[in-house]
This record gives C-alpha cells, structure tokens and sequence, in this order.
C-alpha cells in the first residue's frame, strides 16, 4: 500500500510538469526537461515535502493497493528522495493529479490486533480410512495479544467441536495449535479453526474425508462378531478364511453381514492362496486336477435376509457360490447388481446340464464378472501361478467404470468394463468344489472407499 501511494504521487507531478510545458511554462517549473514546449523529463525534482520512487515502465498504475499480509506494516520505504522515475511522458493513469489517496501506510489487511491464522495439517481434501490417527494443527500468529488471550476453537461440520483450548505458546510472537483424533465420523467433513482474541475473532478451514473402513486386517483373533459363515466355510485356527477345504462337493461363504460398502470409487486389499494342501506353503503333486474355485463379491441389496437368500441358491462347481443368472443357481429375488473377482481353477464347457456357460481360457485365471452370472467374463487374465498353494496380494481399483486387478504388484486387469456401475453392498467370500477340489482361502481383507469432494 506505501507503493502505491508513493507512485500516485510521483505522477501528479510528472503530470503537472506537462501541464507546465503546455502553458509555456515548462523552464520555469522543469528546468532542462522541455523540448520545443513539451515536458520529456525523465525525472520530477522533488520540492519539500514530495517523494519521488521508481517505477517500472509497464507497471499498471491501477494495480491492487492490498499489501501481502506478511508486509512489515512500518519498514521504511527504498527510496532515495532524489531518485529519477522511470515513466514515459505520455503514460496513461486514472489518477487525477489533484485527487486524494485514502491510504493508511500501517494498516495490514484481514488482521485483527496483528494475528492471523493459517492451517498447516492435513492439507485441503485429505481422505483417510476409518480408525486412521489424523493431526490437525495450525499456525496462529498472536499480534498485539498474549497468547494466553487467544482461544482455539476446532470445530466439525459433522461431529462438533473436536478440540478447545488455548493457543499454546511456540515463541514470544508466535503459537501453534495442534491436536489428534481417531474418532471422525465417515464421511466429508469441513473442519473449521476459529480463534478467538478479545477484540474479535479469525477462522480458517480445510476440507478432510473418512470414507473407508479397516474391517479384519488379519483373522488372527477370531471372527469378527459382524462376519458370518454358511455351508461349509470356516475360520482356519491358523488364522484365515476357509471356504471348503480340499473335499469334494463343498460350497462355502463367509459374509460380512455388519455393515455395506458404498458405492462410488472403492480398492480392495486381500491375500487368497490356493491348493490341495494343508498349510500355506509347497504342495507335491497330487498327480490330479484342482477345482473349482473361489471368488469375492459385492451384492447390492437393501437387507440381509436377501443376501442370505442369495448364498443359499447359488450354483456350485462352476458357480463358484456366487452364481445366481446365466443359468446357475435358483434365486428367485429377480435381477442383482452385483461386482466379482474369481478365481477360477477348473475350465468350464457350457453343457447344458451341469456347466452353463463356457470359460474363455482353459488355464487358471482371474476375471471380474458382473450381477451374479460366472460365464458374464467382463474382464480376465490368465494366472499361472494362482494354484501353487502360496499367498498372492490381490489388489482391486474400481474408478468409475475403469477396473484396475493386481496380483503381487503385477498388474493383471486394467479395462473399462461397458456397464459397470458400482453401487455397493455387502462383501462375501464364496468357494466350490466337484468332483476335483482344492483349499480355497482368504485372509487380510482390507476395503478403502474413496472420498468424493465437491
């Protein structure tokens, strides 16, 4: 704001000597800058009480007079009193030589009493899951108060008032306020500091999401009261979900029937291993054929009585206990939305009468498969390795309709799958065996749903 109060002053005069050279005049108010009756002066002579700075040649003479709040309000002007200006004669300015410049050369913008506020964590449109510890904190600049006088308010636009308590104290001008919590609600949140001093009050806000959940990152203790098997899924006491164990004609499925996903963006994390043998680890060769495979889905559906109708007509074999259309299985509830990633370790031919639709490798493989149908192969990719009786991390990226599969770091799936809309729902695990089997197990299931910020 000193600048530009120093540069309109500096131009009335260059803007009189012009006045001067017009009126014949110049010699007298401008000596030596008056060529043929016109002012070329590149420089005004300061009588008493004028200033005179430089000026850039292109400097838009209308530029806002807001100082930067961190401007030192007092810090004397870099000028030497008889330095030249820089301005071309007939520069254009929408000052009138004559008007007055309402400036105060100490104020400072958007302070009140010197303080100011200024959030520093978590940055604007954080996500986070749920249980994440998430810090807040923010700088507060005391001004002309103690910081004993200045109190720090948080505040959510969901959950209330976070934390309250005074500004502690970092240095003799400035504080810090700062807390932690595990506890907000899923969802968007606009978390709001106001600190308030004796003579008002500032705010400043940033916008953070809780929209994941961290349901069992290991089956290690238990299974969680919100999970539920059917048929003949268990939890392995070593730690992890089973779905049928290496016998024939099993078909299992293990529910988390506590809570549903939301639809929208969402990644899945979990571990499965395959094989025909007792333990996670190397298998002999059995000298015969696993099957049939096993498959994690997501049935967007209002109750779970539905979801529990589901499970229980599902095909077998190659319905992998999911299947309900495309011939597979006897629901009768009607068309499901619904996603699938299978894992699938038989090669199914559509015969009609015991397979219905026909798988489109004959090795094992991965594939995403939509609204209850196993031959609806949307998406898929050979994998070798899935039947070798080790862990695999699995990775799933639904963005939209675009599907991202990886499996140990590798990328497996990356397509736009026409259709796919996610809706949401419940997660279960489901797994089969015929006349061939295998273990067909889970562990360390993680789901993330990402945040949508407007």
């Amino acid at each position: 704001m000193k600048t530009r109060l120093l540069v309109l002053l500096g131009l009335a005069s260059l803007v009189a000597c012009n006045e001067a050279a017009q009126s014949g005049l110049c010699e007298d108010l401008c000596p030596g800058a008056c060529v043929e009756g016109e002012c070329v002066a590149t420089s005004v002579d300061t009588g008493p009480g004028e200033i005179a700075v430089d000026v850039a040649p292109d400097a838009a003479p209308d530029a806002a007079p807001d100082a930067a709040p961190d401007a030192a309000p007092d810090a004397a002007p870099d000028v030497e009193p008889d330095a030249e200006t820089d301005v071309e004669p007939d520069a254009e300015t929408d000052v009138e030589p004559d008007a007055e410049v309402d400036v105060e050369p100490d104020a400072e913008p958007d302070v009140i009493g010197g303080f100011g506020v200024f959030i520093t964590a978590p940055r604007d449109e954080f996500a986070g899951e749920t249980g994440l510890v998430l810090t807040f904190s923010a700088d507060v600049s005391s001004g002309d108060f103690e910081p004993d006088d200045l109190t720090a308010v948080w505040t959510s636009d969901v959950d209330g008032i976070l934390y309250e308590a005074n500004v502690e104290v970092a240095d003799v001008a400035d504080g810090i306020t700062a807390f932690s919590t595990s506890e907000l609600s899923v969802g968007i949140h606009t978390v709001t500091l106001t600190v308030y001093s004796p003579d008002g009050e500032l705010s400043a806000s940033v916008n953070v999401g809780i929209c994941g959940w961290l349901d069992a990152a290991t089956f290690d203790d238990g299974l969680p009261a919100e999970w539920e098997t059917y048929n003949d899924a268990t939890r392995d006491s070593r730690g992890w979900l089973e779905m049928t164990t290496a016998t024939r004609g099993r078909r299992g499925a293990i529910a988390n029937t506590g809570r549903s996903i939301a639809g929208g963006d969402t990644r899945l994390r979990f571990r499965v291993a395959t094989g025909q043998c007792d333990g996670i680890g190397p298998c002999p060769d059995t000298g015969q054929p696993g099957a049939d495979g096993f498959a994690l889905s997501i049935f967007e559906v209002s109750e779970v009585t539905e979801l529990e109708d589901i499970i229980a007509s599902a095909g077998s074999g190659g319905g992998l206990g999911y299947g309900i259309a495309g011939g597979w299985g006897s629901y009768s509830g009607g068309e499901v939305d619904a996603f699938h990633i299978e894992f699938d370790t038989w090669h199914n031919i559509d015969n009609g009468s015991t397979e219905f639709h026909t798988d489109p490798v004959e090795g094992n493989h991965i594939a995403i498969t939509l609204n209850g149908d196993p031959g609806d192969h949307a998406a898929w990719a050979e994998a070798p390795t899935l039947e070798d009786n080790e862990w695999h991390d699995m990775e799933v990226i639904i963005e939209g309709a675009h599907v991202t599969v990886l499996m140990d770091e590798v990328v497996m799936i990356d397509e736009v799958i026409a259709g796919l809309n996610f809706k949401g729902g419940y997660l279960v695990f489901t797994g089969t065996t015929g006349y061939y089997y295998n273990y067909h197990r889970f562990d360390e299931l993680q789901v993330i749903e990402d945040c949508r910020f407007e």
